[in-house]
């Protein structure tokens, strides 16, 4: 269940993808860990019930996929705008952002937090015994853990099989791919 909440092309996957690509391993391992830090928590806060909240006040669901429109839009902008980097320089990210990003492309990801609140809530009353709970929601963060980390291990060493051109190419994909997210939730 974990892994196919995590797996499928999101936001956070092509935010790691991204970094994998561009960032240095200093940069990509404190990315990775947030991202994973802020997924696991998402989904404990999810399965403990913040789909209640979204439910029982109708109007917040539609603040938070407007809210998140605009975040998709602006991680979109950024990534549409970002110049493939020579990894080997002492050049580094503004810590800030850094920090930042991971949590703006999990908490304000109105597709993560719906989906989450609905998959993940659902579950929650689907397991009888607080033991049984608690090793559901262990295997999700386990899974978070492995899918995050082995997608920034394998593109992370692939990369030096994409050039700058196909970095670019991919950098405008993804911007475009969250894009159509972005449309297609304010549509729904």
């Amino acid at each position: 269940m974990g892994f196919a909440y995590v797996a499928p092309i999101g936001m956070q996957n092509m935010y790691i993808i991204n970094s994998s690509i561009n960032y240095t391993k200093k940069e990509l391992l404190i990315t990775v860990f947030l991202t994973i830090v802020n997924d696991i928590s998402l989904a404990v806060f999810c399965f403990l019930g913040i789909g209640r909240l979204i439910t029982k006040f109708s109007s917040l669901s539609s603040y938070i996929s407007y809210l998140g429109f605009f975040a998709i839009l602006i991680v979109s902008y950024n990534i549409w705008n970002t110049k493939p980097k020579d990894t080997s320089s002492d050049k580094t990210l503004n810590r800030s952002k850094l920090i930042l990003t991971p949590f703006a492309i999990t908490w304000l990801n109105p597709q993560a937090l719906l989906d989450g609140s609905v998959i993940l809530g659902s579950m929650y009353s689907s397991f009888t015994s607080s033991i049984s709970r608690s090793f559901f929601i262990l295997g999700f963060s386990i899974s978070s853990l492995l899918w995050f980390s082995i997608l920034s291990l394998v593109v992370s060493y692939s990369k030096n099989l994409i050039n700058s051109n196909i970095q670019i190419i991919l950098n405008k994909a993804s911007a475009i791919i969250l894009v159509y997210f972005g449309i297609k939730l304010i549509i729904s």
